[in-house]
């Protein structure tokens, strides 16, 4: 569905927002926006910071105005996008969206996008969660259904933060020295 649960969004707001005020976010790419939950969770908090959505599904722009929640907007397949021409983003944002492609193909981009950006978040559901498409919008439906918060960190590259709920796991992937410091003080400071 192009809204997502709510679980694990306060986890990554205060970790977003703590990265967007200390400068180390100025872009970011939200892959897979639908209505555009995460530019309207954390927009209005780094109003410096330019924002990409990279949509598939071309009538949730009209349906959710992602032209006016986004700097800039794509109609593409993150399978298939060619990230080299996008302006690279010190910030990707895959929320709810990786479980509608296969494992082999998440990790695949996800290595390709590290490569390319500071941190990105990665919020997916770790329990048995299957979806059929959904609105006429066949993208919507979930290909990998069983991830487990154990499984998902065997396969994430690069993981230093998460946060395991009771549905959906939240993680951040970083190979930025600068990153994984402040964020390594943010949850001293929270414990």
């Amino acid at each position: 569905m192009p809204l997502s649960e709510t679980e694990g969004k306060d986890w990554i707001f205060k970790r977003f927002y703590t990265l967007a005020q200390m400068k180390t976010i100025n872009s970011v790419l939200d892959i897979g926006p639908g209505c555009g939950t995460y530019s309207d969770l954390l927009r209005e908090h780094a109003p410096d910071v330019y924002w990409t959505g990279v949509e598939i599904w071309g009538p949730y722009i009209k349906e959710y105005n992602l032209e006016q929640k986004y700097d800039q907007i794509i109609v593409a397949d993150l399978r298939y996008l060619d990230y080299s021409k996008i302006k690279h983003p010190d910030c990707i944002i895959a929320g709810d969206v990786l479980e509608h492609i296969s494992e082999d193909e998440m990790r695949e981009i996800l290595l390709e996008l590290l490569r390319i950006t500071k941190v990105i978040f990665v919020s997916i559901p770790i329990v048995h969660m299957p979806q059929d498409e959904w609105g006429g919008n066949p993208f919507e439906k979930h290909v990998e259904d069983s991830y487990t918060h154990e499984r998902l960190m065997e396969i994430l590259p690069s993981v230093c933060d998460f946060r395991q709920g009771n549905r959906i796991g939240t993680y951040i992937l970083s190979r930025d020295v600068q990153t994984r410091n402040i964020l390594k003080q943010l949850n001293k400071t929270q414990q």
